[in-house]
């Protein structure tokens, strides 16, 4: 994997308050930094973010869905129980934030890394993930089942109790990250082609009562 660093980008317009944008019915955000800012409850389906830097800033219920996020920067912020479903994201960098309780099913994410970021308790269900780095993210309690994973590097992250059915991980390393109580088909085939540790495959044998001699 390439690794995507946090983009720099000219700043060409700057706000803490959306509803400059939203007032406006915009379809596109470019060039802009989104500063100190809380929106709840809000319909934001269909915008393209280009360039477009989050920073302190608290989404809580909104409706993001078909949005896309291209050479972003989230940093600091927060996603609570939104839908974002069917977005694309490509080329951006996530720090030190919350995305929690979200929707993502049917997203696509390309080129993107996540680092020291809670993404418990979503949905990622149908989701392709390309060329993704996780560095010490939470990710307990998400479903990602049906998803489509490649090129996924992980450091240090946190699986406890996701379902991972009918989900291919092979290639990924998961020997440096927690996998307590994670949800399998009978066969295990989801981790054909992973890496694990010597005591996570034990903790496997014993959650599937496998006797080992």
């Amino acid at each position: 994997m390439s690794e995507t660093k946090k983009p720099t980008f000219l700043i060409l317009n700057e706000f803490s308050d959306l509803s400059v944008l939203l007032n406006h019915n915009t379809e596109e955000v470019i060039s802009t930094k989104i500063t100190d800012a809380k929106i709840e409850q809000k319909y934001l389906s269909k915008i393209d973010f280009n360039k477009t830097v989050f920073s302190n800033v608290s989404f809580v219920n909104c409706d993001l869905s078909s949005c896309s996020f291209v050479e972003c920067l989230i940093e600091h912020s927060s996603f609570l129980n939104c839908n974002l479903s069917d977005t694309f994201i490509n080329k951006s960098y996530i720090d030190n934030s919350k995305i929690v309780g979200c929707d993502f099913s049917d997203n696509m994410t390309k080129n993107t890394t996540y680092l020291e970021t809670s993404l418990q308790y979503s949905n990622f269900f149908n989701t392709t993930l390309d060329n993704i780095k996780l560095d010490n993210c939470d990710l307990s309690s998400s479903d990602f089942n049906e998803a489509k994973i490649k090129n996924l590097v992980l450091d240090k992250c946190i699986f406890d109790r996701c379902k991972l059915f009918k989900t291919s991980f092979k290639n990924v390393d998961f020997s440096g990250s927690r996998i307590d109580g994670i949800s399998l088909s009978r066969d295990l085939q989801e981790l054909r082609g992973a890496t694990i540790s010597n005591y996570q495959a034990g903790q496997l044998i014993k959650i599937f009562g496998i006797s080992a001699v």
